[in-house]
């Protein structure tokens, strides 16, 4: 089977992540791939460090060249199946496939779980033209519900993770980097500087945890718009070098590796590939009870504190800070977890509903 993946963002985030991963998984399993993302975005280079054959568009954020340009390598390359893996890619195939005598069938990811404007384009894009969409939880699968996408044209795959990269990390290159000892306690979290993933509130625990005379360092991985206001938040608050952002330029394993816990304060999230890696990676975790985490996790791998909360989210890093017993179990507990999140299953449902809509295709001579 031959299919196009296609990824128009910017940055190298979670979704940029699992597209490569897709993309690997599909090609071990026989399949012809190729991934349609934006010029000059990091997608490109990793998918040329993978030997998958990558083609680059504009991905304007209105669509005007993007469409024709994709429309023009669909009608040519002839895929059996269109998959958008992000809503911008959603729209832009959407358009493109319009311009396709007999289009191949679209299928769409839905990664986050916060509500879908229902503006008269939206509308039309989510009920009509897609053969099926993939929401990575229930939280993702609820936010198209409520559009009016039906059950039985929705079926929800988790994202997955290699669990095998990352079942020994390690880290001491990471914490060389960042000026971290051996012997300091490190919480991290590895998400976008957006307002969405709560960091602001994890800076707020580590006031909190400083003034009961906790001496952890907080380091916190990534990329986005509040890079600086974060960075204020932690100056204003007297945390100094407590308080570390780094950059997403490293391997997820070695970062992870770097870390002795797990945080993940996000307000909103449809499910985090971070906090599957770091399962897998054995760390315990402390995270918010919104969108797709409570799917990913048990009790016995995780905590989970109310959004936005900073008190309680200190409270349940303290605890775990102190009890290192505790945390060795919830570890464990976390990479047993995580085997359900493998890639391969994430791969192998996938190309059961690109088998199952290219069929429908056939059938009805569409």
């Amino acid at each position: 089977m031959r299919v196009l993946l296609a990824n128009g963002e910017p940055g190298f985030r979670g979704g940029e992540h699992q597209t490569i991963a897709l993309a690997r998984g599909l090609a071990a399993r026989g399949c012809e791939v190729a991934i349609a993302c934006r010029a000059g975005a990091p997608t490109a280079a990793r998918a040329a460090l993978e030997a998958i054959e990558c083609r680059t568009f504009a991905f304007e954020r209105w669509p005007a060249r993007t469409p024709a340009a994709l429309a023009r390598f669909i009608s040519l390359w002839r895929p059996g199946v269109c998959h958008a893996l992000t809503a911008g890619a959603h729209t832009h195939l959407w358009l493109a496939r319009a311009a396709v005598p007999s289009p191949p069938p679209l299928v769409v990811s839905r990664r986050v779980a916060f509500g879908i404007p229902p503006t008269p384009f939206s509308l039309l894009k989510y009920r009509r033209g897609v053969a099926h969409f993939i929401p990575i939880s229930r939280a993702a699968a609820e936010s198209l519900a409520r559009i009016g996408v039906p059950a039985g044209k929705m079926t929800i795959v988790p994202s997955g993770v290699d669990t095998a990269r990352f079942a020994r990390p390690e880290g001491g290159a990471a914490r060389r980097a960042w000026g971290v000892a051996a012997d300091e306690f490190v919480i991290g979290s590895v998400a976008a500087f957006e307002a969405e993933k709560g960091l602001a509130t994890l800076v707020d625990a580590a006031a909190a945890m400083r003034s009961r005379g906790l001496a952890a360092r907080f380091v916190l991985v990534g990329d986005g718009s509040l890079g600086p206001r974060l960075a204020e938040r932690a100056a204003r608050a007297g945390l100094g070098e407590s308080v570390i952002l780094a950059r997403r330029d490293r391997p997820l394993e070695e970062t992870l590796g770097a870390f002795d816990l797990f945080a993940l304060p996000s307000l909103e999230e449809g499910l985090s590939t971070a906090l599957l890696a770091a399962m897998a990676a054995g760390l315990a975790v402390v995270a918010s009870e919104t969108g797709g985490i409570p799917e990913a996790v048990s009790p016995e791998c995780a905590i989970l504190v109310p959004p936005g909360d900073a008190e309680s989210l200190a409270a349940a890093l303290a605890r775990l800070m102190e009890r290192p017993d505790l945390r060795a179990r919830m570890g464990e507990a976390g990479r047993a977890r995580a085997a359900r999140f493998d890639i391969s299953a994430t791969v192998e449902r996938t190309l059961e509903i690109y088998r199952e809509v290219a069929g429908a295709r056939l059938e009805t001579g569409s």
